[in-house]
């Protein structure tokens, strides 16, 4: 039997320590322990930034390297180049908080399998008291749970969180989470929030795909990363999408299609200024390799949101029940999107009501466990396929390009309804503005969208005279 190697990641245990580096405060706001790293040379690094923090001096490459000299250390950690290559892994500490996280992880899981193997080897051995073995395997469970102290939240932090944040709504930035540039949705979400589980969920062709890769388009020019599974479509085909809707030239032309010089310079323009999405094709066959490849590419690019497409062929336990596989992966889902502070979007089926085809939540297809997991439900509609017209509140708007979406659920900000404007061509979502309002009240500021969708909210959740 070959020797196991214990859990541990190398490139993990350096972007802690360049974090730890790259801003004094860190230190003090992360506490760390040396034996939380697996390597020899980031145990010696971990513990001259613990010696700087005791005696209140700011933690940079060249303390530490001062720290390491003076112990006759440095060169056994690979001298000043490899601190230099450190100190090139990342450039701030933001995240360094959920990287701590998955170190702990890992060396708690190093010290299970030590302690395990050790209570192995006793259980062998009959000279050993049976309730003295209890015990310490009682005592070694206790002392690993322990190191999960750390996320305890006391009600004073929390309190504290709560009045910040009612700050901030006062002076008007009410959008804490990420922006999905369609000003209503925002608006009424304050922003996908991270560590939530989203669904749009709709019958066949009325426009999920297009609604998330809306969402996509905005965040990334707003500047944020993300990363995108699709097992119905390519990497070329997303890509295509989201051009289309830039640039206006439909994607079946981008890519089946001839572009004008004119057309083809407008794509090629986009290269230097499109990144932040990426795709993990490899991890698509899975709900397990798709939550592996989360956490992957939240390590190393730092990605706020997810898109999964779409939850009913996504790949689970097959022994189970359509709606326990189901609930299964939303269950993995909801977990990653917390344990990794990302926003999940995960697009869904609904079953087909020929009599009566407005959304509803009950019939999310294969399981009522989804709408549980799910912090936000939205129900697209677009009655122009069906040749219907929309029902109350906009029983008078046009159904010509156009479609609802319904806030089926929404955890903490309430139920709700409003328009977007679809253009068939480019797949394209964006704000709708009715025709008796102008455009700059619909939505002030011109710079992601020209014009926001219009509410209508349960009186329970907004006053009838807050168009919000």
């Amino acid at each position: 039997m070959n020797e196991m190697i214990p859990t541990h990641d190398k490139d993990l245990e350096q972007i802690v320590l360049s974090g730890l580096m790259a801003e004094p405060m860190a230190i003090i706001e992360n506490p760390i322990t040396p034996d939380w790293f697996y390597l020899g040379e980031h145990r010696k690094i971990a513990a001259a930034i613990l010696d700087l923090k005791k005696k209140g001096t700011p933690v940079d490459i060249f303390q530490v390297q001062f720290v390491l000299t003076s112990k006759g250390e440095l060169e056994n950690i690979g001298g000043l180049d490899y601190l230099f290559r450190l100190s090139d892994r990342v450039a701030s500490a933001m995240n360094i908080k959920y990287h701590i996280r998955i170190l702990v992880d890992l060396y708690t899981r190093r010290e299970m399998a030590i302690k395990a193997m050790k209570i192995y080897q006793r259980a062998y051995d009959l000279s050993v008291d049976v309730d003295d073995l209890v015990k310490e395997m009682q005592s070694n469970t206790l002392e690993l749970m322990a190191f999960n102290q750390s996320d305890v939240v006391t009600i004073e932090t929390s309190l504290q969180d709560v009045i910040e944040q009612a700050k901030r709504n006062q002076q008007g930035n009410q959008i804490v989470g990420i922006p999905t540039g369609l000003a209503k949705l925002d608006k009424f979400t304050g922003g996908l929030q991270e560590g939530d589980l989203i669904i749009i969920a709709g019958e066949t062709s009325q426009g999920k795909t297009a609604l998330a890769v809306s969402i996509l388009r905005n965040m990334i020019r707003a500047g944020h990363n993300a990363a995108a599974y699709s097992l119905e479509m390519t990497h070329r085909q997303l890509t295509a999408r989201i051009i289309a809707q830039i640039t206006g030239i439909s994607s079946k032309k981008i890519l089946t299609g001839i572009l004008s010089h004119e057309e083809l310079a407008t794509v090629q323009s986009l290269k230097n200024s499109l990144s932040g999405l990426y795709y993990d094709e490899r991890s698509n066959n899975s709900i397990d390799n798709i939550c592996s490849s989360i956490r992957r590419l939240k390590l190393k690019y730092d990605i706020d949101l997810a898109v999964v497409d779409f939850l009913q062929i996504v790949s689970g336990d097959n022994k189970k029940s359509d709606e326990s596989r189901l609930a299964d992966i939303a269950r993995k889902l909801k977990n990653v999107a917390k344990e990794q502070n990302v926003s999940i979007l995960a697009l869904s089926q609904l079953n087909r009501d020929k009599q009566r085809p407005a959304p509803s939540i009950a019939r999310l297809r294969g399981s009522g466990q989804l709408e549980e997991a799910a912090d936000l439900i939205l129900l697209l509609y677009r009655p122009e396929v069906y040749g219907l017209s929309y029902e109350d509140p906009f029983q008078t708007e046009p159904t010509t390009g156009t479609a609802q979406v319904i806030i089926g659920k929404g955890r903490n900000v309430g139920i709700g309804t409003f328009m977007l404007t679809f253009n068939p061509e480019t797949t394209g979502f964006h704000d709708y503005c009715p025709q008796y309002e102008m455009p700059t009240e619909c939505y002030p500021d011109h710079r992601l969208e020209p014009a926001p969708a219009v509410l209508h909210s349960n009186e329970n959740f907004m006053q009838k005279n807050d168009p919000f």
